[in-house]
């Protein structure tokens, strides 16, 4: 027995390797891996790492964003605890990588005496032997690195592409399971896609009563935020605000296409244009429609007189409709 910290008890077995590589798969919900990944850039909700375990049965992903190494015992507990409670089988084999907060006593203790289960970490500096779940982490990098260039964000957001991309990774077929997608192997039925949206996009949630500032039957019926994620728990979106809140609610329309004059149901009809006016207090001479030219107007037609600005966003809404309309033929 030697001084490290690494070292096994006495009455330890060493490392066995993976469950022998065969056609006949492991017992559903028994065997897992695990591995957690330190980002470099802090997030905006004050995370620094990610911790990914996968099912080696059907594949399936559970990603969760951490502040502290610390957490990494409490996170896992209240996994297994609901992967228990849910399949009313207790895991059997559990593969960590050889890091310090895989090592802790209290990690050992929860699977070995609690659940009675093999804790296997892999040896040191040989990733392979944690090839799974290296291999899953990376793909969870690409797609939220993917969806981040997206949306515009900056990286301090991603916590939310990571969580987001782990949600994805359960809904995308996989070589595997011969093509099928980790969640229809799980349940055995076809997945409803309808509700997944583009990433980053804008998103306009209505507000109720309770959250208007203004009772006046003029005041905003919506409030214009980013969309960043499915929250699974509770089957809502989660929109984030620019004053950094958060709400997860279903009464939601998206802007996917990222257009400049996209106007939801309830949103005030008045263009940005005109919120924009000169220095004089006179609206500007032209609007724009996705970065395009859409309608010029003569300054004698701006006048209150021959055409207001009400006139004028109805002949846009009118031009963009077409626009789609065409985009769509095409």
């Amino acid at each position: 027995k030697t001084a490290s910290k690494f070292a096994l008890e006495e009455n330890e077995t060493p490392p066995t390797p993976l469950p022998p590589e065969s056609k006949e798969k492991p017992p559903p919900h028994t065997h897992y891996v695990m591995d957690l990944v330190v980002s470099t850039v802090e997030s905006v909700r004050g995370f620094k790492y990610c911790l990914t375990v996968v099912e080696l049965t059907h594949r399936t992903k559970h990603s969760f964003m951490l502040k502290k190494k610390s957490h990494t015992h409490k996170a896992c507990e209240d996994l297994f605890e609901h992967l228990v409670a849910k399949h009313g089988v207790k895991p059997t084999w559990v593969r960590p990588d050889r890091g310090g907060e895989f090592m802790d006593k209290k990690m050992i203790k929860l699977f070995r005496q609690k659940y009675g289960a093999t804790y296997s970490p892999a040896q040191t500096e040989k990733p392979w032997m944690n090839g799974i779940a290296e291999h899953s982490e990376k793909d969870s990098q690409k797609r939220a690195r993917a969806m981040l260039m997206n949306a515009g964000l900056p990286k301090e957001f991603w916590c939310y592409a990571m969580q987001h991309a782990g949600y994805l990774s359960n809904l995308l077929p996989h070589k595997y399971l011969d093509g099928n997608t980790p969640n229809f192997s799980l349940t055995g039925k076809l997945f409803d896609y309808s509700h997944l949206r583009v990433f980053g996009c804008p998103a306009f949630v209505s507000l109720r009563k309770k959250m208007r500032k203004d009772e006046s039957k003029w005041a905003y019926r919506s409030r214009e935020g980013m969309y960043m994620g499915w929250k699974v728990d509770h089957e809502t979106h989660l929109v984030r605000f620019a004053d950094g809140k958060h709400v997860d609610c279903t009464d939601v329309e998206f802007n996917e296409l990222f257009e400049e004059t996209f106007h939801p149901q309830g949103m005030k009809t008045t263009s940005e244009s005109y919120r924009k006016r000169n220095k004089d207090g006179s609206p500007p001479l032209f609007h724009t429609v996705s970065g395009k030219l859409a309608h010029q107007h003569d300054a004698k037609d701006l006048n209150e007189d021959t055409a207001s600005p009400r006139e004028t966003e109805e002949f846009e809404i009118v031009v963009e409709r077409k626009r789609r309309k065409h985009q769509r033929n095409a």
